[in-house]
């Protein structure tokens, strides 16, 4: 764990030499496979020379002080720090996660903990962001292809508003806004079985966002079966959110 020793000079890519810090806010409520969660990101953080910090079945309030702490060890560092991750694993909806007490938390809150004017040591420094939640109720049924079983058309992600004094950041979720985030009882979250699989074979070569749209071509591949919809076979689409202004390579 710690900083990397390679330095770039390319002036496309983020310099990565320095100290990489993570946090991941894992809920265990009634999400059967998190802890295989957290297993991947653990493996994840450790692979790429991240220190990081796991905190298990947090309450509301406890994953606001646990951000703010993060948020302030960063602050206060005396090393330089090349980037940081976020990761919240926890039952949501569309703006919010849920603590293990049942209580809301709103990610735009955690987020603009780390905005240029609230956390000046991560400026021009990449913020990467992962949620894993239900941004809504409903459930992507898919659609059933007749006479263009290859069509490929282009996935247009909904507008959203960011402040000018957001930047180098970059937020994945696992579903799309008003949707379902889908997991398996014995694997646990899709999103986080297939980021392991595909940064096992590309993260050696491929910038970060290229990494997540692999993730997401393999998701869309996939059928899954919700049980509350009768077994029906269900898609899922991780929707990314960026702001970055150079290449983020981990390797």
């Amino acid at each position: 764990q710690g900083g990397h020793p390679l330095v770039s000079s390319d002036p496309h890519k983020y310099e990565m030499s320095g100290k990489r810090l993570a946090l991941m806010l894992c809920v265990l409520n009634r999400r059967e496979g998190a802890l295989n969660d957290i297993r991947i990101m653990r493996s994840l953080f450790q692979s790429y020379g991240f220190d990081y910090t796991i905190e298990i079945n947090p309450t509301a309030k406890e994953i606001e002080e646990a951000v703010q702490r993060f948020r302030d060890r960063i602050s206060s560092s005396l090393e330089d720090i090349s980037c940081c991750f976020v990761v919240t694993a926890s039952h949501g909806n569309l703006g919010i996660i849920v603590g293990s007490d049942e209580e809301k938390v709103k990610l735009n809150g955690i987020i603009k903990l780390f905005d240029n004017d609230k956390c000046p040591k991560l400026r021009k420094k990449p913020k990467v962001f992962i949620v894993q939640a239900c941004r809504g109720d409903v459930t992507d049924l898919g659609v059933q292809l007749k006479d263009e079983p290859h069509s490929g058309g282009a996935v247009e992600l909904p507008d959203s508003f960011t402040p000018a004094a957001i930047n180098d950041m970059f937020t994945v979720f696992a579903t799309q806004p008003g949707y379902v985030a889908l997991r398996s009882r014995e694997h646990g979250s899709h999103l986080f079985t297939f980021l392991e699989e595909v940064f096992r074979k590309h993260a050696d070569r491929d910038h970060l966002y290229d990494l997540f749209v692999k993730v997401n071509e393999r998701m869309v591949q996939q059928d899954f079966h919700v049980l509350k919809d009768r077994g029906s076979k269900a898609k899922v689409t991780i929707a990314m959110e960026s702001t970055l202004k150079k290449l983020l390579y981990l390797k």
